[in-house]
């Protein structure tokens, strides 16, 4: 009785009606071949949504047909050029077929069916998004303005009796300035005048604290020019000068202050889970290879973290990073 086996699908191209018997179909039969050319697929990087982007397809050394990238579609997928020393010195046009011998552990995968390309790279090689971070590009100087604030007061005292007598003083206040474009004009203005049956009519006034400043978004930072008060818990002091410093509201919440770095490996597409006395405290998804953790926000520092790094085969690895905190921590 004869053996029955399942042979490969074949399909018979004398069934397609051409006149050119040069044309190779054979490749058609191949699962996930695709025709060299560009392509509009929904790109994802490290799962995440990138959306449409043309990609182009091309036959590499070994005849297969691979994805194509260049250096100026890795920046747009976040991957951190600049510090990959075989990457940061080609130019933006540099196609590349074989992504992996320039980044290790990174990969890209075509699904033909759904059209998608997904991108996976190390989260150590790619340029750091920090939790509640906004692009300096979505920044504006908001509108010109005049501001004011005012504070005044009169007080009237009067004696009768055996020997009478009145004082009067009148305080005023003034803190306002001026936006124009990024720059603020600030500065404070004080008033004080006294007379009374007993003393001479006096009066004295004064600027202070005046300065411009203005934000520079891309060194998240603030000048400023004029007087100056600058100090910390030891020591404060006031001058006229300039001043470039660190303006904390344009930070992060997860970088103002102080927080661990976490590093680690993953050998898949991998959870990491950080707790402190048994509460999540940050978790986030990484691709296989090398991470770096360095957003965790400060308000939740304050103990030792046990790090859990769970991958997609559902295997956990956990360790402990001890951490001590002095009450004041200078960077």
């Amino acid at each position: 009785m004869p053996k029955i086996a399942l042979s490969d699908n074949y399909f018979d191209p004398n069934l397609l009606l051409n006149n050119n018997d040069n044309i190779d179909l054979s490749n058609f039969s191949k699962e996930d071949y695709i025709a060299p050319g560009d392509y509009s697929l929904s790109v994802f990087v490290n799962t995440e949504p990138l959306g449409e982007k043309t990609i182009l397809f091309k036959a590499n050394k070994e005849g297969k047909v691979v994805p194509v990238v260049t250096i100026k579609d890795l920046k747009l997928f976040g991957v951190n050029v600049s510090a990959i020393s075989k990457l940061s010195d080609l130019p933006e046009d540099t196609e590349i077929d074989n992504i992996e011998a320039y980044i290790p552990n990174s990969r890209l995968t075509f699904n033909i069916n759904k059209l998608t390309l997904n991108a996976s790279f190390p989260q150590v090689n790619m340029d750091k998004s920090f939790q509640g971070e906004i692009p300096a590009e979505l920044l504006d100087d908001g509108v010109s303005a005049v501001i004011l604030n005012y504070m005044a007061n009169f007080i009237k005292n009067r004696t009768t009796g055996d020997y009478s007598s009145h004082n009067n003083n009148f305080f005023l206040n003034l803190n306002g300035g001026v936006n124009i474009g990024p720059w603020r004009l600030r500065t404070n203005y004080s008033y004080n005048n006294s007379s009374g049956s007993d003393q001479r009519s006096s009066s004295d006034s004064e600027f202070s604290n005046t300065y411009v400043m203005r934000n520079i978004a891309y060194l998240k930072s603030m000048l400023k020019i004029g007087e100056i008060t600058t100090g910390g818990i030891f020591f404060k002091y006031s001058d006229k000068g300039i001043s470039l410093a660190t303006n904390q509201q344009m930070l992060p919440s997860s970088m103002r202050g102080y927080a661990p770095v976490v590093r680690g490996f993953a050998n898949s597409n991998a959870t990491v889970t950080i707790r402190q006395n048994g509460q999540i405290i940050y978790k986030s998804f990484v691709a296989p290879g090398n991470f770096i953790i360095n957003d965790i926000s400060a308000g939740g520092i304050g103990g030792d973290l046990e790090i859990t790094i769970e991958e997609e085969d559902g295997s956990k690895r956990v360790y402990t990073l001890s951490l001590f905190i002095a009450a004041y921590h200078v960077a």
